[in-house]
């Protein structure tokens, strides 16, 4: 599209200057009209109409686009703020953008109309002038705002595919679906309209008879090209289920890069227990070898050497060994070598658009935890929710919201140094522990 755009703009402001350069010969003062004037005012009329179709012209596409980043959405489960939003923006700013540009056009044809000689003169030639150069100034300018426009469309497009294109399917591929925008937009512009709703097939719908073992692979592959992971996020814990469940729910961020090695920062703020909520300021740090519990209201900062010094990498949310369990870069060689896994069929609880996958450890593996249950999104293939069972019974549920991916990770909220000033209680604890 973006080829088009270019060609239908430099089209646009060559017609305008060829009318320009005409038009400062089209007038002699002693003879009247010129045989050149009834060129100029061809052009310029071709003027007014190539910048209508210009401007129509791209705003279409963003309308054909905006709708299927909508479909895509929707049928993927992705977010909307990360495609919708910003595409819907840039359509609005198209439409002014064009609604500008048409204007100074009309403004200096009106203007070249009010000091026809053929007619009656209503002012000076000098004002048609100076409409006729704001308009060639304006649509050079509007022209750069739209391709500009028009790339980081085709920019947001690419990414939505990226999505769509990972998880295997006999359905179109991304070059097969990139070829369709151009359709969309024509069939649009035409005036035939487009529909896409959740009924229009998009790419990448797994089978239903994919099996667990085939979704873990899907799955890391799929996170192979994702680099981090920003999201707001909910730890609920239930303890003594059945008897006393008491639950709390602590809200806060989280910010995973998956390295290698994968580093994370969690941050708590807010504490709920029996619906009434507190202030926390609770942090948990891990820089791929230490990994930092720091409560910041309470002065508590401890710090634990989690890999061992023969280890290169280690994530402790895959591995059980952070504040929660998710399973985020777990590879799927060893999930199934330590659990069985299996695909659970979907209910109204599940988070929209997610894969229900339970894991229980196998008799050979030692743990307290009875059963996991994790929810993967069917496309992004992030795991957005994982819930712990264990012998108490107790319960803990993870659960991440307003997911983005590949955000530029701050440095800084990864530092794992020991907090200088007084008050603190500190704790250091080198590889292994006793």
């Amino acid at each position: 599209m973006f080829s088009i755009a270019l060609g239908l703009s430099a089209a646009n402001i060559i017609l305008l200057a060829m009318a320009f350069t005409i038009g400062l010969s089209a007038l002699d003062v002693e003879s009247g009209a010129m045989t050149v004037y009834s060129t100029h005012i061809a052009i310029g009329i071709a003027c007014g109409l190539m910048c209508a179709l210009t401007h129509v012209a791209i705003f279409t596409y963003f309308m054909a686009t905006s709708k299927w980043l909508q479909a895509a959405v929707d049928k993927g489960g992705m977010q909307h703020n990360d495609f919708v939003a910003p595409s819907l923006s840039r359509k609005i700013r198209v439409l002014a953008s064009g609604l500008v540009a048409i204007g100074g056009t009309l403004a200096a044809m009106i203007g070249g109309a009010g000091c026809d000689p053929t007619v009656n003169i209503l002012w000076p030639a000098e004002i048609h002038l100076a409409l006729a150069i704001s308009a060639i100034i304006i649509n050079i300018i509007v022209a750069l705002i739209e391709l500009r426009l028009v790339s980081d469309q085709g920019k947001l497009i690419d990414k939505a595919l990226i999505l769509l294109n990972t998880l295997p399917t006999s359905q179109p591929s991304t070059a097969q679906m990139k070829s369709l925008v151009p359709l969309i937009f024509m069939l649009v512009f035409a005036g035939l309209g487009c529909r896409l709703d959740a009924s229009t097939p998009l790419p990448n719908q797994v089978p239903s008879s994919t099996t667990a073992e085939q979704w873990l692979g899907i799955i890391e592959k799929r996170l192979e090209g994702t680099k981090s992971i920003v999201a707001d996020l909910q730890l609920e814990k239930v303890e003594g289920i059945g008897v006393l469940d008491e639950k709390e729910i602590r809200k806060g961020r989280i910010v995973f890069a998956t390295g290698p090695p994968a580093k994370f920062s969690i941050h708590l703020v807010q504490l709920l227990i029996d619906r009434r909520p507190q202030k926390q300021n609770q942090w948990y740090i891990f820089d791929g070898r230490w990994l930092v519990d720091r409560d910041d209201n309470e002065k508590i900062f401890t710090k634990r050497e989690i890999v061992p010094p023969d280890k290169t990498a280690s994530d402790p949310l895959a591995d059980g060994d952070g504040p929660f369990f998710l399973p985020i870069t777990a590879r799927k060689d060893l999930i199934l070598k330590h659990f069985d896994v299996s695909i659970i069929s979907p209910n109204k609880k599940d988070p929209a658009n997610s894969i229900h996958m339970r894991m229980t450890p196998k008799p050979t593996r030692r743990t307290e935890v009875k059963q996991i249950d994790v929810w993967y999104h069917s496309i992004t293939c992030i795991p957005i929710r994982a819930s712990t069972l264990d012998d108490g019974p107790n319960r803990q549920t993870v659960e991440l919201s307003n997911v983005k991916l590949n955000e530029k990770v701050d440095l800084k909220i990864l530092d794992v140094s020991v907090p200088k000033g007084k008050g603190w209680h500190k704790t250091v604890e080198p590889y292994p522990h006793h």
